[in-house]
């Protein structure tokens, strides 16, 4: 549905707080940040609105595409006698017919402009109407960049081939034809016809038992009743059980695995009261999450009903559950209340990381969530580094004319984001914040809003006071860089702890010092995960460590056997700024054990960076190639400058 222009008209801030001398400032804010069109779809919901999906799909592992139909059912947002054309987005499918309201049609796609936007699918009514039941008969590519299809032997059981989709962001239209914008919200339901010995699930509600509809394939029916964006739609089929690990939640996974993925994440009921104790009712009745092979590109994905999260959270300790805190606040901020384009996705992801560490602090205290905002802030500070502090991509608000949102993708609207939200918390105070918060979410409900309107809406319930220019808010949303605030956190015994740590870490003394050794495996151990993660960051930033020093680390520590991917990830980062080669094989082996982007990134980018391993990171890189998630591949290549003209390394 299209509301972000309606809400422009239908929000009003009160008179008394606008008749003042911040209305012209209020003014130029709106004019700068107006923005209502999806650069990254060729579909306009302002036109037509998407009101309901219904889905017939039949996997084929065999062929690695997955054929069916859509019905779209679309409405005219203004009733006239006008007879505009349907756009669509597509990307890789082959569409074989279109029918409108029974009756085929005329259609084509339209060239390329743009790679990642794929072709236009336009459709041309035979006669005007209100309302279309669109109908297209189609089937997947096996290069679909919502799909990866998995042999046995990439999966954790080896039993079953394995597939699962990644839509987020403009993926959907190579799943089906559709609107694929945030902007445009809708229902659906779903009958998916798979091989009997794997399992359906999507992100919604099954309806139904599966039913065997031949010797060898069973027909499972899906419902999602509340209204998502198609960057939301999801689909996962293999070898999967359930445990159940609460009373609206279940974990899904291989059975070799679901036994550990039910005891990480046993603290999911916990969680979503205390989510609901903060932004009201969660509304998609069940939430169950899917531990997917290790190629899956994210640490979690949001999916509806259905969290998609990364093996690597599979810690053994529960130190990572952070991540599902972070997927179930997405139930509310981002899934509810929704960016309406990808230039404004810190609206999804800040607020969302804002209301994580809501939640972390409801569960484990005031002293967590203030290490989690330290640490936040430290993943900003290096994100600007390595972008630049002049880099477009580093403003909240982006211009994505022509850009692949994925190439946009980084840490900072996430980072950036949620420290503006806990500026304007230091401002007003956090009652005034949470109040806002939850009014935030019960106003926008169900709608897709840009951050003009996320503005009206934030001067209307804190004051136009927000717009002081002391406060300097253009220029953490519209600048570049750093924001113009250097926060402080409510954490110093624990911080102190980390300063202590990498002191000793970075002891020259260290190897011959027995008092030292004691006293870093000592500390170590007092240590909570994000106190180590913190400190083994700021050890990055420092001087390379010599190798006795390294060597002695890691045999008080065990830090390259370190079930915890985020600790590994900095010990491996800590051993390649040191140009540690004994490393080196820990390193790859970490390196090419996962496929999540935060961490293949980060570590392909350090070592592009070190002459005597590139040659062997780049080797290695070709020789994983073919495992790897399509928008990982892709943006590694790019991470490592190399092109199709560039001289292949042997693998032999």
């Amino acid at each position: 549905m299209f509301m972000t222009n309606v809400l422009n008209h239908l929000i009003l801030l009160p008179t008394t707080r606008l008749a003042n001398k911040h209305f012209g400032l209020f003014a130029h804010y709106v004019s700068r940040m107006a923005n209502t069109r999806d650069h990254s779809s060729y579909s306009d919901p302002s036109i037509y609105t998407t009101n309901k999906l219904e889905i017939d799909w039949k996997i084929n592992f065999s062929t690695q595409t997955i054929s069916g139909s859509v019905n779209i059912f679309l409405e005219k947002v203004c009733p006239d006698n006008l007879n505009p054309n349907i756009l669509l987005d597509t990307r890789d499918l082959k569409i074989h017919s279109v029918h409108v309201n029974s009756e085929p049609v005329k259609w084509h796609l339209k060239p390329i402009t743009v790679q990642a936007f794929g072709s236009c699918l336009e459709i041309i009514p035979n006669t005007a109407s209100n309302r279309y039941d669109v109908k297209i008969d189609y089937e997947t590519s096996p290069d679909s960049s919502a799909l990866q299809w998995l042999g046995p032997q990439l999966t954790a059981d080896r039993r079953q081939p394995f597939m699962f989709s990644q839509c987020q962001a403009i993926h959907a239209r190579s799943l089906l034809p559709c609107q694929d914008t945030p902007t445009s919200k809708f229902p659906f339901e779903a009958k998916v016809t798979a091989p009997k010995e794997t399992v359906v699930i999507m992100g919604a509600k099954r309806i139904a038992e599966p039913l065997l509809t031949d010797d060898k394939h069973l027909t499972y029916h899906f419902k999602q009743s509340v209204p998502i964006p198609s960057y939301l739609i999801a689909i996962a089929c293999g070898d999967l059980v359930s445990r159940k690990i609460g009373p609206r939640s279940s974990v899904w996974a291989e059975p070799s695995i679901v036994d550990k993925a039910a005891y990480e994440f046993s603290e999911t009921e916990q969680m979503i009261l205390a989510a609901e104790n903060i932004c009201g009712p969660y509304v998609w009745d069940i939430y169950d999450i899917l531990v997917l092979p290790p190629t899956f590109p994210y640490g979690g994905m949001e999916n509806p009903c259905l969290t998609f999260v990364s093996p690597t959270l599979l810690a053994g300790d529960r130190s990572l559950a952070n991540v599902i805190a972070h997927e179930i606040a997405h139930s509310w901020t981002g899934n509810l209340v929704t960016n309406s384009s990808w230039e404004d996705f810190w609206l999804n992801e800040g607020h969302t990381v804002y209301l994580e560490r809501l939640i972390e602090e409801r569960i484990h205290g005031s002293h967590m969530r203030h290490l989690h905002l330290s640490l936040g802030y430290k993943e900003l500070l290096e994100e600007v580094k390595r972008l630049g502090p002049s880099d477009p991509m580093t403003k909240l608000i982006v211009d994505l004319k022509g850009i692949d949102p994925d190439e946009a993708y980084s840490r900072i609207p996430y980072e950036k984001g949620s420290l503006l939200l806990y500026y304007l918390e230091t401002l007003y105070g956090k009652e005034s914040m949470l109040n806002w918060l939850k009014a935030y979410v019960k106003q926008f409900s169900g709608q897709s809003l840009n951050s003009n309107t996320w503005l009206k809406f934030l001067t209307s319930q804190l004051g136009s006071d927000v717009l002081n220019p002391k406060h300097q808010l253009d220029a953490w949303m519209r600048s570049p860089g750093l924001p113009p605030w250097i926060p402080k956190f409510d954490a110093d015994e624990l911080l102190a702890e980390c300063d202590s740590m990498q002191k000793l870490l970075t002891s020259s003394d260290l190897c011959s010092n027995v008092t030292e050794m004691q006293s870093l495996t000592q500390l170590w151990n007092k240590m909570s995960h994000v106190q180590r993660e913190l400190t083994l960051r700021h050890v990055v930033d420092s001087e390379p460590l010599n190798v006795n020093n390294l060597c002695k680390i890691d045999e008080l520590l065990q830090l390259s056997k370190q079930k915890n991917a985020e600790i590994r990830v900095q010990w491996c980062l800590i051993c390649i700024i040191s140009r540690y080669l004994p490393a080196l094989d820990h390193i790859f082996e970490f390196l090419n054990s996962q496929g999540r982007m935060k961490y293949t990134r980060t570590i392909y980018r350090a070592l592009n960076e070190w002459p005597e391993a590139r040659e062997r990171t780049i080797k290695n890189f070709y020789e994983q190639r073919p495992f790897m998630h399509q928008t990982t591949a892709i943006l590694v290549e790019r991470d490592l400058d190399l092109h199709e003209n560039e001289e292949t390394v042997s693998t032999t």
